[in-house]
C-alpha cells in the first residue's frame, strides 16, 4: 500500500501544521519522533507510513512544515485508491517494485488534484532533555537562564525573572513567548536556535537569535497580547542570525 505526494511551500498563508482536509472525516498527520509520519483518521484507526523514495519535493510519502494554516501543501500525485480521501492507498502485489517513475502522475492537471495542508499536531512545543538545566548565559544583563520541559526563565542581574513558554518548534529552532511582558496588554517573543558545541572547552551551546527586536538590546519583539506567532513570518532573521550568545555550566 503506497501513497505519493508533492510538497509545495505555502509560507505566508495562514496555518500551523496539520493535515486538514475540507471533506468530513478527513485524516490528520501527526509527527513521529522517528522519521516518517503517523496518520490518524477520525475513527481513531492509525496507519504508519514511511518515506520510500524522494525526488526533489516529490515524496513516495510525505514531510513536515509551517504558515497561519500550514507551511506546506501536500498534493496527491497518483490516481484514486481504495477510498476517496487524500490518503487512500492503491494496492500492489506483494513484493512488486514501486517507484516514483512507475506510480506517479506527474503531469496531470493540477486543478483537479487532491491537496491538503500540514501542521504540527499536539503535544506541541517542548525542549529536549539535554537542555533542561540552569545555565550560565553570556547575555550582558543575565544572571542565568533556566530551561525546563516547556519553559525558559531569564533571570536578570537585578533579580527580575522573565518567563517564556515554548510556543512553536521546528527541529532545534524555537519561538518562545512571554505573556503580559512588557505590559499587561502586550506579549513579547524571541526566536532562538540552540546548537551544541561538542568540542569547545568553555561553552556548551550557541544561543542564536533569529529575529529583530526592540527590547533588551534588540532581543525581544513586542506584539499585541495573544496574537499568533508564525515562525517563518515573524522570525525575520531566520537565515541570518544575530551575533550569538552562549550557554555554559
Amino acid at each position: 500500500m503506497i501513497v505519493l505526494f508533492e510538497l509545495q511551500d505555502v509560507s505566508g498563508s495562514s496555518a500551523e501544521r496539520q493535515m486538514a482536509l475540507s471533506t468530513p472525516g478527513s485524516p490528520t498527520f501527526h509527527p513521529n519522533p522517528a522519521p516518517g509520519f503517523h496518520l490518524s483518521q477520525r475513527a481513531f484507526t492509525a496507519h504508519a507510513f514511511k518515506c520510500v523514495e524522494r525526488r526533489g519535493n516529490i515524496y513516495l510519502i510525505s514531510y513536515i512544515a509551517d504558515h497561519p494554516n500550514a507551511e506546506y501543501s501536500a498534493i496527491r500525485l497518483m490516481g484514486q485508491g481504495i477510498g476517496s480521501h487524500m490518503m487512500s492507498p492503491q494496492l500492489f502485489p506483494h513484493g512488486e517494485n514501486v517507484s516514483i517513475n512507475s506510480t506517479c502522475d506527474l503531469e496531470g492537471p493540477s486543478g483537479r488534484r487532491q491537496y491538503a495542508f500540514i501542521r504540527r499536531a499536539p503535544p506541541g512545543c517542548k525542549f529536549p532533555r539535554e537542555l533542561h538545566s540552569s545555565w550560565n548565559f553570556t547575555y550582558l544583563h543575565a544572571r542565568r537562564l533556566d530551561i525546563g520541559l516547556r519553559y525558559i526563565v531569564l533571570v536578570l542581574l537585578n533579580g527580575q525573572r522573565i518567563v517564556f513558554s515554548c510556543e512553536t518548534r521546528d527541529s532545534n529552532r524555537y519561538v518562545i513567548r512571554s505573556q503580559g511582558f512588557p505590559s499587561p496588554d502586550k506579549d513579547s517573543f524571541l526566536c532562538v536556535h540552540f546548537k551544541p558545541m561538542e568540542d569547545d572547552p568553555f561553552y556548551d551551546y550557541v544561543f542564536s537569535r533569529l529575529n529583530s527586536g526592540v527590547m533588551m538590546d534588540g532581543m525581544l519583539k513586542v506584539i499585541e497580547k495573544g496574537r499568533p506567532i508564525f515562525m517563518h513570518q515573524d522570525c525575520d532573521w531566520f537565515d541570518s542570525p544575530a551575533r550569538p550568545e552562549f550557554l555554559y555550566r
